[in-house]
């Protein structure tokens, strides 16, 4: 794995042989090795290994098929399933326009693909239903422990057109009408500020009275404010494309890597490059326990506004960040 990686570092003509499928999975192989070579070479624990496995043998090949067997059954049901005709991705099945403006024609396929997506996944949870009597959902549910919100896309509303407000002309005389002319009618009580009311979103079990009378008798917790990161316009432009909005009306275009390595560096990440297209950011300065990893796009270092949202999906899950907490400088 090093020889490769320092080949492919050293000549630009062998690294536009990898493909980026290529690029990754040898990316997670260099990992791999690396982390087999640390241990193998980690003494004396590294010793005990043979002896330990010998030792815990029974129990080892025992509780392997136990834990492999969803796998198993995964891989035995599917092989009977065939899903070319609602997966296919032709026709535009599934185009899925995310990275562009919203409008009209971008919405309504959208919701195409999330209804095409939909009929494909029926179709599959169905047939694993037939074969084991419960959902696809119920098999793999012990596996995932964080539960993601499913988004959808409404559907299209013309946005209101903003009326500008124009002065009535006298017919008489053709002139303007003085200001001290009223233009609406009087009411009983003067203009004031009412304060809006809290909205309180009901859940899928209990009522919001439930959830009130909870909240009420509950202390209230001091959630972990998030910090505000004053940056130059350079890193600014790219977490505005990492969040950004499809409302907006002005698309960001691709993000160079040497400019998303600045910005996570001026938000408090250490960028260090590991093997093939993987890079790991280590948080030097920043009030967080865990690193990331994010693939260096490959053959070109630009990356498209699609894949930055992901990488700005990521961040949230992992940090918590969204939009608000850049400004800049």
């Amino acid at each position: 794995m090093d020889e490769i990686e320092h080949l492919a570092q050293s000549d630009p003509k062998e690294k536009a042989k990898f493909s980026p499928w290529v690029a990754r999975v040898f990316s997670d192989l260099g990992l791999i090795a690396r982390v087999r070579h640390e241990l193998d070479i980690y003494q004396p624990w590294a010793a005990s290994f043979d002896y330990e496995y010998a030792f815990h043998r029974d129990a080892i090949e025992k509780d392997f098929p136990r834990r492999v067997a969803l796998l198993s059954q995964l891989e035995r049901h599917f092989k009977e399933l065939s899903v070319a005709k609602v997966g296919s991705p032709t026709e535009n099945r599934f185009f899925y326009p995310s990275d562009k403006r919203r409008t009209k024609q971008t919405a309504e396929s959208m919701r195409k693909a999330e209804y095409n997506l939909d009929l494909f996944w029926e179709k599959v949870d169905g047939h694993y239903r037939r074969k084991t009597g419960k959902s696809l959902d119920e098999a793999v549910q012990h596996i995932f422990t964080e539960a993601r919100q499913l988004e959808r896309t409404p559907e299209w509303v013309e946005p209101i057109q903003e009326i500008k407000a124009t002065i009535p002309v006298n017919n008489k005389n053709g002139l303007q009408e003085p200001l001290s002319v009223p233009r609406f009618e009087p009411t009983d009580s003067p203009l004031k500020f009412v304060s809006p009311r809290l909205k309180i979103k009901s859940k899928k079990r209990g009522s919001a009275q439930d959830y009130l009378s909870t909240i009420q008798d509950t202390p209230l917790l001091e959630k972990d404010p998030q910090p505000i990161f004053t940056l130059k316009t350079r890193a600014f432009k790219v977490f505005k494309a990492l969040f950004y909005n499809s409302s907006q009306s002005d698309i960001p275009g691709e993000i160079s890597w040497a400019d998303f390595l600045y910005a996570m560096a001026s938000t408090g990440f250490g960028p260090e490059k590991l093997y093939g297209s993987v890079w790991q950011f280590t948080p030097s300065t920043l009030d967080v326990e865990r690193s990331i990893h994010f693939h260096e796009p490959h053959p070109i270092g630009k990356i498209p506004l699609r894949n930055a949202r992901r990488i700005g999906r990521r961040l949230s899950r992992a940090y918590g960040w969204h939009a608000g907490m850049f400004a800049v400088e």
